[in-house]
């Protein structure tokens, strides 16, 4: 009975998110007996098993953690982890709150005032809550940025050691934009830091052309598009920063280029939803329950 007991309390701390209990070490750490069975006599088993029970199986033994029948469970397990901490919270047996973005529990100064009155399935902490508006089709999170720039680091470095680090999300946004979707890179001179890059089509123009100032500032006023919370296109402080140059390229007069506005979003190192950077970029959110921004940490 007290066996039964303790599996049920170290199940019931996996499932809230606490961290695992340290690994034995020495004459206490046995090789369990299911590990010594055949790897088709296991999968066997496995087939017949409920993701949740597929997920308990990965964890008895590194060998099981490896198989891929094991890790495509993961999603489906995760789910139905979800459901479980809001039908703890629901009962009154956590101490914290669910959040629904990170699929977890938060301490309550994680989330924004707003957030605290609704329910689990649909609660979000102030790292997963959507906040940073690149175009009318994608608003992201701090943790999907996040994600992003961790993607980025781990990139190869180029041939040509001054050359960004780089990738394009993908997006469905509208014509005004040049390429279908939105660059996120990093520079050598400031890896620690993530920058955004959209490049917005003003008009075609012809090489030999020099565009004025009067044809830029009415095609930034047809474009509804927000670069940021607190400026549009059409702020006049973007029509200062266009100085038209001649291109001297006498053997391609007759080619056609599209008059372009680049825009750059500064997000800084990312390590925390409060940081000036990402708050300057960002929506303004709701009031915090503690008055300050608390940034969720691995549960």
């Amino acid at each position: 009975m007290h066996s039964v007991k303790s599996l049920f309390s170290r199940a019931l701390k996996h499932l809230r998110g606490d961290p695992p209990e340290p690994v034995p070490e020495g004459p206490a750490a046995t090789r369990p007996s299911l590990a010594c069975m055949p790897a088709e006599l296991v999968l066997d088993i496995l087939y017949r098993l409920p993701p949740l029970s597929r997920k308990a199986l990965s964890q008895t033994c590194r060998r099981f953690r490896n198989f891929p029948e094991l890790r495509d469970a993961e999603l489906t397990f995760q789910s139905e982890r979800f459901e479980f901490l809001c039908m703890l919270e629901r009962d009154g047996a956590l101490s914290k709150l669910v959040c629904a973005g990170c699929k977890r529990v938060h301490k309550k100064s994680c989330f924004a005032k707003n957030q605290l009155r609704e329910s689990p399935e649909n609660r979000y902490c102030v790292a997963s809550l959507p906040v940073l508006q690149i175009c009318s089709a994608r608003t992201l999170s701090f943790n999907e940025a996040k994600e992003n720039f961790n993607l980025i680091r781990k990139l190869p470095q180029e041939s040509m050691p001054d050359s960004p680090k780089w990738r394009m999300i993908p997006c469905e946004h509208g014509p005004q934009y040049e390429v279908p979707g939105h660059f996120w890179f990093t520079t050598r001179f400031w890896p620690t830091k993530l920058k955004q890059l959209d490049v917005l089509c003003l008009f075609p123009t012809r090489c030999d052309d020099i565009p004025s100032k009067e044809t830029v500032n009415e095609a930034l006023r047809d474009l509804d598009i927000r670069i940021c919370p607190h400026m549009e296109v059409s702020d006049p402080r973007i029509l200062d920063t266009y100085y038209p140059i001649m291109l001297n390229r006498t053997s391609a007069r007759d080619v056609i280029y599209n008059t372009v506005l680049r825009v750059v979003r500064e997000l800084g190192s990312l390590r925390s939803p409060n940081s000036a950077a990402w708050k300057a970029q960002t929506r303004p959110v709701y009031p915090l329950a503690s008055g300050a921004i608390t940034a969720p940490q691995s549960e």
